[in-house]
C-alpha cells in the first residue's frame, strides 16, 4: 500500500513540475509574440512620417532584440538603415526596403491577412505634412548649431604624441 502511495506521491509531483514547465515556456511565448506585434504596431503607426518621431526611432532601434531570432528580418533591417544613409537616401529606396522589412515583420507576429499595399498605404494627410516639415528644419538647424566641444589640452597633447 506505502509503494502506491509514493508512487502516486511521485507522480503528483512530476506532473506538477511538468505543468509548471509547460505553463511557464507557454507564457514566454506568448510575450515574445506581444513584444513583435506591440513593435510592428509601432511601425506600422508611424510608417508615413518615420524618422521625424522618436517614437519611430525608439521602435526601430528595439527590431534587435525583439526579432533577435529571426534572421531575415534582422538582414533587412540593416539594409533598411544602409539606405537611410543621407548619401543614398535620395533614390528612394529606402522606402523598398522598409516594405519588405514591415512584410517579413508581419509574417512572423502571425498576421496573415495583411498586403503589401496595407503597408504603402497608409494615411498621411497633406494637411499636416507642414508640421513635420517644421519638425524636420528645426531639427536640421539645432544639428548645425551642435558644434562638438572644444578638445582639452590632454586630446591636444594626445593628438601631438600620435603625429610623431
Amino acid at each position: 500500500m506505502s509503494e502506491k502511495i509514493f508512487i502516486s506521491l511521485i507522480a503528483s509531483v512530476i506532473g506538477a513540475i511538468i505543468g509548471a514547465m509547460l505553463a511557464f515556456w507557454y507564457q514566454r511565448k506568448l510575450e515574445i509574440q506581444r513584444d513583435k506585434r506591440g513593435l510592428m504596431q509601432m511601425l506600422m503607426a508611424y510608417r508615413t512620417v518615420g524618422a521625424v518621431e522618436i517614437d519611430w526611432i525608439k521602435a526601430l532601434n528595439m527590431i534587435d532584440i525583439v526579432f533577435h531570432n529571426n534572421k531575415e528580418v534582422k538582414r533587412l533591417f540593416r539594409s533598411y538603415m544602409h539606405h537611410t544613409d543621407t548619401s543614398i537616401y535620395a533614390n528612394g529606396h529606402h522606402q523598398t526596403v522598409l516594405v519588405e522589412l514591415l512584410v517579413e515583420m508581419w509574417k512572423s507576429c502571425g498576421y496573415t491577412e495583411l498586403t503589401e499595399a496595407d503597408i504603402r498605404d497608409g494615411y498621411n494627410p497633406i494637411a499636416l505634412r507642414h508640421i513635420y516639415a517644421a519638425t524636420i528644419e528645426r531639427l536640421a538647424q539645432e544639428a548645425d548649431s551642435l558644434k562638438p566641444p572644444p578638445s582639452t589640452s590632454i586630446e591636444n597633447d594626445n593628438n601631438k604624441a600620435v603625429e610623431k
